[in-house]
């Protein structure tokens, strides 16, 4: 684990599949999970609050906590790595649940 390594698959993991992929999928799972495993009620939930406010908040949020982790993480021997990630992982779930509530 070199700085170049570290700091190039920290900018894909920040800038492209995070933000791109990874929240999104996780806050629309979540939508559909609020509205009872129901597609047409999670179409309805994706309103302007959702795009505008909570899936930005969301993207925020997953940046201050992976952000720091992942560099930390890609330092780490490689038996560490998948451990230590999937507690973060788990932090970061619960801040997603709070982030993407939404206040009916």
């Amino acid at each position: 684990a070199d700085w170049p390594t570290v700091l190039a698959k920290t900018a894909f993991d920040q800038l492209a599949y995070s933000p791109l992929w990874a929240v999104p999928e996780i806050a629309l799972a979540l939508e559909w999970k609020d509205a009872g495993f129901s597609w047409r009620a999670t179409r309805a939930r994706l309103d302007r609050d959702f795009l505008a406010v909570r899936l930005p908040a969301a993207v925020a949020g997953n940046a201050m906590v992976w952000l720091p982790a992942v560099i930390a993480i890609y330092f780490l021997p490689t038996a560490l790595q998948l451990p230590v990630s999937n507690l973060v992982g788990s932090f970061w779930v619960l801040l997603m649940i709070v982030l993407l509530k939404r206040n009916d």
